[in-house]
């Protein structure tokens, strides 16, 4: 009796053990993947400042052309009401 009742609790302490195995490296694959993701998400930090870095460059140059569109745009209206 005392050796079915030892069985019992060595088996219900295995199928524990190998729960808390399964979920050490449930842990282990989430901080894997939690740490791919930081790392794209700071290449992708690195990648929107380098844009925006460029885009700062163009800027003068994009309203240099606004302006030139607006003054051909003007001298077109001028013309047409001539």
């Amino acid at each position: 009796m005392f050796t079915a009742v030892a069985d019992y609790l060595k088996g219900e302490l295995q199928v524990t053990s190998e729960d808390f195995l399964l979920l050490e490296k449930m842990n282990i694959t989430t901080k894997e993947k939690y740490e791919e993701m930081t790392s794209i998400a700071k290449g992708l930090i690195s990648f929107m400042e380098d844009l925006q870095k460029k885009y700062g460059e163009f800027d003068p140059y994009l309203k240099k052309i606004e302006q030139i569109e607006t003054n051909v745009t003007k001298k077109e209206i001028g013309k047409w009401r001539d």
